[in-house]
């Protein structure tokens, strides 16, 4: 069910009948090419280096096949094939997370709830337990337009006012424990149980607020990111990167944006790409090419323009791939791969004092913009070239 292969060198991995693509829905390749049937996946590599032969796989394979195989990691050298648990992030099997996979392929948590399929838009919003909840503590009644929750969401932000938000986001909160509840504790919840107990505590945290002089929770910055963006030092340069996932199309967008002391743009990309793939797994396929980009720059004594940084902070609203970068834990799963190869860039780039942390997406909205409008906008941009009306005023917002 979760154990998939990793590539190491695909020499020891049948094309058919394994499950080593990255596809939680379905892993195995659904081609029936005759020439695949004692194919191995070294097969699909290029003659003496470990990238994918696109000729081949367009040869052979499915579109859908294509797209998938297209977006898994290949080391820079061969090695082993192993095994990861495609449940953890990490990819070392644990109970929980089995149990939880068992949960969604049944496909149900509420015994009013019928669907075939667990998602976060389905229990977020059009399960009819969740609904209930909503129409009785906000009064509305859910107008389901979108498939994702993250579009939903931001549709409901823009029109209703703040404090319509923060019981919106009690209720939810709600309804994750009660779900939790039941597919832990055999716990059942009433609709009312959850209302109250969101507007309870919504009203007394904002009581503790005024009482504790209305301090954030996110004065430590360290430990949970900013919320802002922030200019870097007079001889730092910061680089923010973010990946977006188009599920509806089966595609995903990069972008990243490196930007002065001044917050003046120095340069910036946009990419779509064709695969749906995990949105961690995204977001350190783009940190390596930034990685790339400062190297290719700078690694030879080189500069931009005449100017050379004295440190580097890369930023991300992953906070999955900062703890994997800064920490030693082994990674069985292919996300394991670019984080080495991550890892080796940065020891390149010895010249630099390097940082990598966390900030929330409000902290990261040029890279995001970036990310969203891949496709629509120009791969590159430069401070030399016009920039889009969108991401102008994200820019000029930052300078102040």
């Amino acid at each position: 069910m979760g154990a998939r292969w990793r590539i190491g060198s695909g020499i020891s991995i049948p094309v058919l009948n394994q499950s080593w693509l990255p596809s939680k829905d379905n892993p195995y390749v659904s081609s029936s090419h005759e020439a695949l049937r004692h194919c191995i996946v070294f097969n699909l590599l290029q003659v003496g280096n470990m990238c994918w032969d696109e000729e081949v796989l367009e040869d052979l394979f499915e579109s859908r096949d294509v797209d998938l195989i297209g977006n898994i990691p290949l080391p820079l050298t061969p090695n082993m094939d192993s095994w990861y648990w495609a449940f953890e992030d990490y990819g070392s099997y644990s109970v929980k997370s089995a149990y939880r996979a068992l949960q969604v392929l049944n496909g149900r948590w509420n015994s009013q709830d019928n669907s075939d399929v667990e998602t976060t838009f389905h229990i977020m919003v059009t399960c009819p337990f969740t609904m209930a909840c909503l129409e009785r503590g906000l009064g509305i009644t859910v107008m389901i337009g979108e498939v994702e929750f993250g579009s939903w969401f931001e549709s409901f932000y823009n029109a209703h006012p703040e404090d319509g938000i923060d019981k919106l986001t009690m209720i939810l909160w709600g309804v994750w424990g009660a779900r939790n509840d039941l597919l832990w504790n055999k716990k059942i919840a009433s609709v009312e149980r959850v209302v109250s107990a969101a507007v309870t505590y919504l009203e007394l945290w904002k009581v503790a607020q005024l009482k504790n002089g209305d301090v954030s929770a996110s004065t430590s910055h360290a430990s949970i990111g900013s919320e802002l963006w922030s200019k870097p030092s007079l001889v730092e340069l910061k680089v923010n990167c973010d990946a977006a996932i188009f599920s509806r199309e089966k595609s995903h967008g990069l972008g990243w944006i490196a930007r002065d002391s001044a917050g003046v743009l120095l340069t910036a990309a946009a990419e779509k790409r064709n695969g749906g793939v995990d949105p961690v797994v995204a977001g350190a396929m783009l940190m390596k090419e930034d990685l790339s980009w400062l190297k290719q720059t700078w690694g030879n004594s080189g500069s931009f323009e005449g100017w050379v940084p004295a440190g580097v902070r890369l930023e991300t609203d992953c906070l999955v791939l900062v703890n994997a970068i800064n920490n030693t834990r082994q990674i069985l799963s292919p996300l394991g791969l670019i984080v080495s190869n991550c890892i080796g860039l940065i020891r390149s780039l010895s010249m630099f004092h390097f940082s990598i942390q966390f900030v929330k997406q409000s902290g990261n909205q040029a890279a995001n913009w970036l990310a969203r409008s891949s496709g629509s906008c120009p791969d590159r941009l430069s401070c030399r070239g016009s920039i889009p009306i969108g991401l102008e005023a994200i820019l000029l917002a930052g300078m102040h």
